[in-house]
């Protein structure tokens, strides 16, 4: 699909994003390093869109978890974060989940309570949100309040990711996604 897609730029026609994003995706989910330059060619396909944006934080969310620098690749997955968050009108489920972790990663926890809290009120991904409530409460010494958004957390967990190593895949409109334990464990 990709060179596809990089064979109809060469011919002057509108690139898809899709494909782009779709690579960038499997190539994230695969720790592969070629997901930033795919989404990054995805991205000019699609500059004033919320998706490009969602999946970009999602890579670099990846390459902090595995890279030698997080605390960059944590500012950068933020970026996107709140650019998605803000193009979405504070609507996507996906900016709403994501928007929290980049400041948990970057140790400023009450940064990311504020933003988890935020998006449990505009109802953002439940499970994600209070896990990340319980452990920015208990990094700024919150204990009985961070165990209460962990047994929240619990009580909405998806059945399909109780194991380490499971995951899900959806495509809905022709987008891949990739849901796992360890992505929602963040």
């Amino acid at each position: 699909a990709a060179q596809r897609a990089e064979a109809e730029a060469n011919r002057g026609k509108k690139c898809s994003f899709n494909a782009w994003g779709n690579l960038a995706v499997l190539q994230c989910f695969l720790g592969q390093d070629e997901a930033l330059t795919s989404i990054d060619r995805g991205v000019l396909c699609d500059e004033g869109e919320v998706r490009p944006r969602l999946v970009r934080c999602l890579v670099h969310l990846s390459r902090a978890a595995r890279g030698p620098d997080p605390q960059d690749e944590f500012e950068l997955a933020y970026e996107d974060a709140l650019s998605a968050d803000s193009f979405a009108n504070h609507r996507s489920p996906v900016a709403l989940r994501l928007r929290p972790l980049c400041p948990l990663g970057l140790g400023r926890p009450e940064s990311a309570a504020r933003a988890a809290h935020q998006a449990l009120q505009l109802n953002g991904a439940p499970v994600t949100n209070h896990l990340i409530l319980a452990q920015a409460l208990a990094r700024q010494g919150k204990t009985a309040w961070a165990r209460f958004h962990q047994l929240l957390a619990r009580q909405t967990w998806p059945e399909a990711l109780l194991q380490p190593g499971r995951y899900t895949l959806t495509a809905h409109e022709g987008e891949l996604w990739f849901e796992s334990a360890e992505v929602l464990l963040g």
